[in-house]
């Protein structure tokens, strides 16, 4: 267990947020805007498994540029706005990977995304567990 995760789960046994503990802007699990994000990135993971993501097309150093930020602001606990980015950046991505084109460097972004912050995202903000990998 990493050392947020155990933040999260001493905050929720002691009914109180996250912040209260490290007296960093962490998001609660279930509230509002935590929820919201986690069904948005479910939503999104879904759209991008059946193959309708959604997003744009765009060239890899966007996409790479973007999935640095992501993962920069998760690393300094600014996890409402991973949650708000998160929906958006996983449609684009896979929206790139379906045109066929730089493949070779589009999959291992998409593996980074997912191994290094949306999954890990998805612990801390106390996502379901029909999301966690």
């Amino acid at each position: 267990m990493d050392r947020l995760s155990l933040i999260v789960a001493l905050a929720n046994v002691l009914e109180t947020a996250p912040s209260e503990l490290t007296r960093l802007p962490i998001p609660a699990p279930a509230n509002g805007h935590t929820d919201s994000s986690i069904e948005a990135v479910r939503r999104a993971l879904r759209a991008a498994g059946c193959g309708w993501p959604g997003g744009l097309v765009l060239p890899v150093d966007v996409l790479r540029s973007r999935v640095a930020e992501v993962q920069r602001r998760r690393r300094d606990g600014e996890f409402a706005d991973v949650g708000t980015a998160l929906p958006r950046l996983i449609a684009d991505l896979y929206t790139s990977i379906a045109t066929g084109r730089d493949t070779a460097e589009l999959l291992p972004l998409a593996v980074l995304l997912y191994v290094q912050v949306i999954n890990m995202w998805l612990k801390d903000a106390g996502a379901p567990v029909d999301l966690l990998g």
